[in-house]
């Protein structure tokens, strides 16, 4: 059973379910496995979920199937558009999302024709409790002409120019993840290099651009079709073709702000090998450590779909906080006051690599003294930046203490405390209220034997005010007998 998580870290996967002609029990196993994926590190129930051929009639059962595959998991669907021309034409995309960790922003949806009679859906996701136009991002889901003539890379083509045409018009700087089945053959067609070309969403490849035929590692690992030898219902054919993809745009490669988790890219099941052959011939060591629970993944994908899942895991922006106390007691001149700034990550994720890291420069301004450059800690953990209470002048002190970062997409990028206190002048022990009189002399006459005496003598502190210390006397120097 998958529990709710809170971690604001998000893993992304795409997945053609072949109009769900597959085992349904496989297709909900394989969806609660890939919460389960510590492959590479880390496990953490995805955040969005995008299907390749979906049709109308196949909605309600695969609401279902993320019901069983995620009990308590607030998952909701995104905007579902298809059409009986799509429906017929194997389908239509569908973009499941976590509403405890993103929120649609439906205006941002569009319809895209790519050819083949289907359309390509766009998606506006915003990271919850984060306001940075940066920690936005769009997602395509694309299902491009099968088939491997001329005709169909040119139609193929045909779809991904009108992708780019789309993602460009959004303007340089955005975040994009475009993501689907798009039947390519070789790192050399002409659909593969309209996405990877210049322009504001130029894309890049998290397995690189080289190309991904052959039937030895590293190529094999990236084959994402079909895990069946034998069609029937499901496609067969073995694991041989590179279909399934999920690129982006430099600023979601970048590492700063939301951006993919470098080698977290992977086609969930597929150990490399298994080329032409299906995934659960033999032995299977997608998990090299555990054989059982390999073999059981690669007989639930069997059963599943005739297309390999792709999981990328992405960082999130941090969450900046910083804490400093907000007065100080009154000192003297000179006194040495350290004043400590208390900042922290509090992005909450399961993995310290699922948060950008947070740099931040702590400047201390007005009466605080200092700049410290740090890394703050994930919560619960803190980083302390010392600062100095400018104490060289007596003045009431109204102090900032300003902590920013540049990490992109950050809430609360830039935090600023005030401290407020008193810094005080030393007091001035005078023999008068006048002037500075540091000796003085009095005279007096009793009469012999008479006993003890007190003298008054007047004292002051020169120049006292409220910027002053007041005087603490504890003597006098240079008397001589009889006086004491």
């Amino acid at each position: 059973m998958i529990a709710s998580s809170a971690s604001a870290q998000v893993r992304i996967v795409n997945y053609n379910l072949a109009k769900l002609a597959g085992d349904q029990n496989a297709i909900r196993a394989a969806l609660a496995e890939m919460a389960l994926d510590n492959s590479h590190g880390f496990a953490v129930v995805p955040a969005i979920f995008t299907f390749q051929e979906i049709r109308a009639a196949d909605v309600v059962e695969l609401d279902g199937n993320f019901a069983a595959a995620f009990p308590g998991v607030p998952f909701v669907r995104g905007t579902f558009t298809t059409s009986g021309t799509e429906d017929g034409s194997a389908g239509a995309q569908c973009m499941y999302y976590r509403s405890d960790l993103l929120t649609e922003v439906v205006s941002g949806h569009v319809d895209i024709n790519t050819g083949a009679s289907r359309n390509t859906d766009r998606w506006l996701l915003q990271l919850n409790g984060y306001t940075s136009a940066a920690s936005k991002f769009y997602v395509y889901s694309s299902h491009l002409k099968a088939s491997n003539t001329s005709a169909d890379a040119q139609e193929r083509n045909t779809g991904a120019i009108a992708m780019r045409a789309n993602a460009d018009a959004l303007g340089q700087g955005v975040h994009c993840i475009f993501n689907g089945d798009y039947n390519l053959y070789t790192n050399t067609e002409a659909a593969y290099v309209t996405m990877m070309a210049a322009g504001n969403a130029q894309c890049l490849d998290p397995l690189g651009t080289a190309n991904w035929v052959g039937s030895t590692l590293p190529f094999t690992i990236k084959h994402t079709q079909s895990p069946r030898l034998v069609a029937g219902t499901l496609i067969g054919g073995g694991v041989d073709d590179r279909f399934d993809f999920q690129i982006s745009t430099a600023e979601c490669q970048d590492g700063n702000g939301f951006s993919i988790i470098p080698n977290t890219y992977r086609t969930f099941g597929n150990d490399g090998n298994h080329y032409n052959i299906a995934i659960n011939t033999g032995n299977n060591t997608y998990y090299p450590a555990d054989l059982v629970r390999s073999n059981s993944l690669a007989d639930v994908l069997y059963d599943a779909s005739d297309h390999l899942p792709v999981i990328a895991d992405y960082q999130v922006p941090p969450v900046m906080t910083a804490t400093m106390q907000s007065t100080f007691s009154p000192v003297i001149v000179g006194a040495v006051v350290t004043i400590p700034v208390t900042v922290s990550n509090a992005a909450y994720v399961v993995h310290p690599l699922g948060v950008d890291a947070l740099t931040v420069a702590v400047v201390g301004s007005n009466g605080l003294v200092g700049t410290q450059n740090i890394t703050a800690a994930l919560t619960p953990a803190v980083t302390i930046a010392n600062l100095t209470v400018n104490t060289a002048v007596a003045a009431n002190i109204s102090a900032t203490a300003t902590s920013s970062t540049t990490v992109e997409g950050t809430q609360n990028p830039t935090i600023a405390r005030t401290l407020t206190g008193t810094v005080l002048a030393h007091a001035r022990a005078s023999f008068s209220p006048k002037s500075v009189v540091t000796t003085t002399s009095t005279s007096a006459s009793f009469g012999a034997n008479s006993g003890t005496h007190e003298i008054t003598v007047p004292v002051a502190n020169f120049g006292y005010n409220a910027l002053q210390a007041r005087l603490d006397l504890d003597g006098a120097s240079g008397l001589s007998a009889p006086f004491a």
